[in-house]
């Protein structure tokens, strides 16, 4: 008898669980603002992205390199068209499931961390942060979402 209730309990369990993954659905709007960033706790290094509307520009504010603060950026002018291509990217990888990961590992005293902050036109997020654990295949997709950002970067004659 408990071995049955065991195993309906198992069985209500994967269906829920399956039902919360299946109706994960990529969010609706465009991308209007993008934030990340990675640090590491040894060196204090420190990898900053941001993308804002100023104005009638979007701009691309990276940490100056060399510079292990928050408040000392670059700032480039960006295409605005890098919105829409990370919009398609985020819905075609399924970054839109990361929404809601924190994930932390107590035991390491020295890694590194993230935060990935995304806002959409239709008031819709995706918020997730780690440290020392990530969404799988979290390194190439940033990396991939790195690169269509830095393609855009309008370069001043």
């Amino acid at each position: 008898m408990h071995r049955i209730k065991g195993v309906i309990l198992l069985i209500i369990m994967i269906v829920i669980g399956s039902l919360f993954v299946i109706g994960q659905k990529p969010k609706e709007g465009r991308v209007i603002l993008f934030k990340y960033s990675v640090s590491g706790s040894r060196a204090g290094w420190r990898e900053y992205y941001e993308i804002v509307q100023q104005d009638d520009k979007l701009i691309l504010k990276t940490n100056k390199e060399g510079s292990y603060s928050c408040d000392v950026f670059n700032e480039v002018e960006i295409g605005k068209e890098v919105l829409s291509e990370l919009t398609d990217y985020i819905n075609e990888q399924h970054i839109y499931k990361w929404d809601g990961y924190e994930k932390f590992d107590k035991n390491v005293l020295d890694g590194n961390s993230w935060s990935l902050y995304i806002k959409y036109d239709s008031g819709n997020t995706i918020s997730a942060s780690g440290y020392m654990k990530h969404p799988k295949d979290f390194r190439q997709k940033m990396t991939e979402m790195i690169e269509i950002i830095n393609k855009h970067i309008i370069k001043s004659e």
